[in-house]
């Protein structure tokens, strides 16, 4: 009786702080004189980057007392060969992508009939990056690694601005014109890029992609203004599409639409800057791994935050895990993406960025921003979609599925608790949605004359 009012009594103290702490973050961030002026801190951050590091071994951590950051560190902990490749895209950012290739690996969960035609670009979701793929170990249900281990040739993306791409050929890191991007450009110019580079290393004519939350928005934006690269991909897998943004938040954004306004209003007044500068972020980080270790964290604040964000999901996410999580997100990013996300949720419209009307009048010739083309994505699309997650709803993914032309399913997970970030992390419920997703790519691939 003792322990279980002890475990009450911790994880009620626990909630009331995360909760007092997230208050008195909206007070903050909705402050229009404040956020404006902390922003523009951003721009003096020196442009200089935190060491790669290793985390503390703690008793009863995760991967036998070893865990690391890190794309590269992760996987080769995990006994998986890595590469890592530099991208230039046409308006001169610099990718990194992570690579595992081909090879016989250490653990065989699942045995396809025949090798995969063709490889797989994994791309994540906002303040994430490659490294939030192998978060999980293999024993854990990684994406990244069950593709390995069935035979796939991975390759893990990592959008502009964050943590592992963060070069330009002109413009400096704490410069408004670094960051002057939404998905709309990743979309535009980093896919190309990555899938290029992917197809000339391998060989092969196609690539699947796998897209998270944001990451899906990538494909759907590159393929509606680059449609010749639908003859590139073999097939789209979106895991929780922040795509279609109607229902966002259960309609709470549409309610105030002055949260689109304040970041306008930011973003046109003091140029485009950083949400998590690179720098800050790698403090974050390293602060947060060890803060949230079970060691230290005893009563849960990071893994109660985690769920008060997000929703509760039964304990698919452990408190052991904090610590890799932190490692890796969040990661930097920029805030003309949020802002463009927020404008989706706002309009009821998947469109390109909204600049005011004088300015979408001088780039588009309308006073208003024009909306994606879907009818453009040709390919093989599947869309997947969990019950309890209020930042991909899933009346927002029945839109999306009838305006693709081409789906190839439309999948609702069963667990009812599933809810966003399950997909990179959830462990066992995600083992299933994973071997859901390649059976997609199988089907897709068979389709293949």
């Amino acid at each position: 009786m003792c322990i279980k009012y002890t475990t009450f009594l911790e994880i009620f103290i626990s909630k009331i702080f995360v909760v007092s702490v997230v208050l008195n973050c909206i007070v903050v961030v909705h402050s229009a004189w404040i956020t404006p002026r902390i922003l523009e801190l951003a721009r003096f951050i020196p442009d200089f980057d935190l060491p790669e590091f290793s985390l503390p071994s703690f008793p009863n951590s995760l991967n036998k007392n070893r865990v690391v950051s890190g794309t590269v560190g992760q996987i080769e902990n995990h006994g998986y060969p890595s590469e890592s490749h530099t991208v230039e895209t046409e308006d001169g950012y610099i990718l990194q992508i992570h690579r595992i290739p081909t090879t016989k690996a250490p653990l065989k969960k699942s045995q396809p009939d025949k090798m995969p035609k063709f490889p797989v670009l994994l791309m994540h979701g906002y303040l994430q990056s490659s490294a939030d793929w192998v978060i999980n170990s293999p024993w854990n249900n990684s994406l990244a690694f069950l593709l390995s281990d069935s035979g796939f040739d991975v390759w893990l993306g990592n959008a502009r601005g964050n943590s592992y791409s963060k070069g330009h050929t002109k413009f400096p890191r704490n410069s408004n014109n670094y960051w002057d991007f939404s998905f709309h450009e990743m979309g535009k110019y980093d896919l190309p890029a990555m899938v290029n580079h992917i197809l000339e290393q391998t060989g092969k004519r196609k690539v699947h992609y796998v897209g998270f939350s944001h990451g899906a928005a990538v494909l759907l934006t590159g393929l509606s203004t680059r449609p010749e690269y639908n003859e590139k991909i073999a097939s789209g897998i979106l895991l929780g599409p922040s795509v279609i943004q109607e229902y966002y938040v259960n309609g709470f954004l549409h309610a105030f639409p002055i949260s689109a306004r304040i970041l306008n209003g930011v973003i046109n007044n003091f140029g485009a800057l950083p949400l998590f500068p690179p720098m800050l972020a790698g403090l974050i980080n390293a602060f947060l791994t060890r803060f949230c270790h079970p060691s230290f964290d005893r009563i849960g604040i990071c893994w109660n935050f985690i769920h008060l964000v997000f929703g509760d999901d039964d304990n698919l996410i452990t408190k052991d895990q904090m610590p890799i999580i932190t490692s890796a997100a969040p990661s930097a990013a920029g805030l003309k993406g949020l802002a463009h996300t927020v404008q989706h949720a706002v309009s009821h419209r998947f469109a390109e960025y909204d600049y005011g009307t004088d300015r979408n009048l001088e780039l588009y010739g309308t006073s208003s921003p024009p909306s994606y083309n879907l009818t453009k994505v040709t390919i093989p699309v599947a869309i997947f979609v969990a019950l309890h997650d209020s930042l991909a709803m899933k009346e927002d993914s029945k839109i999306l599925a009838r305006s693709v032309p081409n789906l190839l399913s439309y999948n609702e997970i069963s667990y009812k608790k599933f809810n966003h970030i399950d997909y990179t992390y959830g462990g066992s419920v995600a083992f299933g949605v994973y071997l859901k997703a390649m059976e997609n790519m199988k089907l897709a691939e068979n389709r293949e004359k």
